[in-house]
């Protein structure tokens, strides 16, 4: 999913970015949206509320964004980083679900 030398964030690693920006969803989120009217970007990740693909078909553009984690949930299930407009939290889909991917560069 990623290129060599680059890979999918677990979980944890997920919530080490999250305390690293105040555990603030508001310090992820891109300015400029409207349903994230209290976005403050604060860190430059920018974050964009794209939605899903879910079956076949786009939604929730402008209200959320989901991205991958490489934690498993079981078979048919990973979990994901679901940054809603006032929250932010790892959630658990259908690895068939369509969701946003963010690459880390591995350590040396």
């Amino acid at each position: 999913m990623c290129p060599e030398g680059w890979h999918l964030p677990n979980g944890s690693e997920w919530y080490t970015l999250y305390s690293a920006m105040g555990s603030s969803p508001y310090a992820m989120q891109a300015k400029g949206y409207a349903n994230w009217s209290s976005a403050t970007d604060a860190y430059g990740f920018s974050a964009l509320p794209a939605g899903s693909y879910v079956a076949v078909a786009i939604g929730n553009v402008g209200s959320y964004a989901i991205f991958w984690s490489a934690t498993e949930y079981n078979n048919g299930y990973a979990y994901n980083w679901y940054l809603h407009a006032s929250s932010a939290d790892l959630d658990s889909d259908g690895k068939n679900h369509g969701f946003a991917v963010r690459c880390v560069k591995d350590s040396p």
